[in-house]
């Protein structure tokens, strides 16, 4: 385990003096006095334990040798990490992450002792695990080419922006998140999440310095002139679609617009977008 931090930390501290690990470990989306969007209580039970399949199938035989045995040291860690994230109110995916490994390695435990006297048991692992080893492979080089022949969507569109505002432009996205730029332009700085409920982030806004750059949905371009007042800016491209339109076709289309603050070649964007 210190091996596999060391592999990821030591580089992401030498690239910046610990600026980037500083930001992972207090970021503001831990912030429970912020209310995030209602997720139901038993989110982690169904992600946790479908995020573990083919061994998750294997729980009940170690739940039995819990039982058994009076105590697992693996899997009672794993049960205190899933309590704990489940009562936290502002729920995300990868803080489950942490739980894996211990559920894992309790799982195969029992798999190890149950497949010298139980045939299925036996028969169910070696078919199963392998399968499952060989899967994320097989999907990304075989299956996820078949079904989004262009690439993923979200990276596409982050290449086409990155192409036009440059390796070191500020960039504020509203009311996007600005992961797929940050990777794609290998820099997580200068990249700005706009919310429009967020006085502080509309005053950034206002003050944005010249030849940074603004990622707004065509739909809440009015919204947003309406709350800022009118911006020197100018248009300077439009995306056909959301990122993700492509893989969710029943997602309602939108169009990203890129705009550049001051330079202004054409007559400053208006309060509001529409005509008469």
């Amino acid at each position: 385990m210190l091996v596999a931090v060391g592999i990821w930390g030591v580089p992401a501290y030498l690239r910046d003096h610990g600026v980037y690990l500083r930001q992972v470990i207090f970021q503001s989306g831990l912030n429970l006095t912020v209310r995030g969007k209602a997720k139901p209580f038993y989110m982690y039970l169904v992600a946790g334990f479908v995020s573990a399949l083919p061994l998750s199938i294997f729980l009940p035989i170690t739940i039995s040798d819990w039982r058994r045995h009076r105590y697992s040291p693996l899997l009672a860690v794993a049960a205190a990490i899933l309590l704990v994230l489940t009562c936290v109110p502002k729920k995300r995916d990868h803080y489950l992450l942490p739980m894996h490994p211990f559920l894992a390695l309790a799982i195969a435990a029992s798999i190890v002792c149950h497949i010298e006297t139980s045939r299925l048991v036996r028969r169910a692992a070696w078919t199963l695990v392998p399968l499952f080893i060989v899967a994320f492979p097989l999907y990304f080089t075989w299956i996820q080419p078949l079904v989004i022949p262009k690439g993923d969507p979200e990276i596409r569109f982050a290449k086409e922006i990155l192409k036009i505002v440059g390796p070191s432009a500020r960039i504020y996205c509203v009311q996007m998140n600005g992961e797929a730029l940050a990777w794609i332009g290998g820099r997580y700085d200068e990249i700005v999440r706009v919310k429009l409920d967020r006085p502080d982030t509309i005053d950034q806004l206002r003050r944005a310095p010249k030849r940074s750059y603004l990622l707004v949905d065509e739909q809440r371009l009015d919204r947003l002139l309406n709350v800022t007042g009118p911006l020197a800016m100018t248009r300077v491209y439009i995306h056909p679609a959301a990122p993700i339109s492509e893989i969710a076709p029943r997602t309602v289309r939108k169009s990203w617009i890129p705009f550049r603050f001051g330079d202004v070649t054409e007559e400053a964007v208006p309060k509001t977008t529409k005509g008469p």
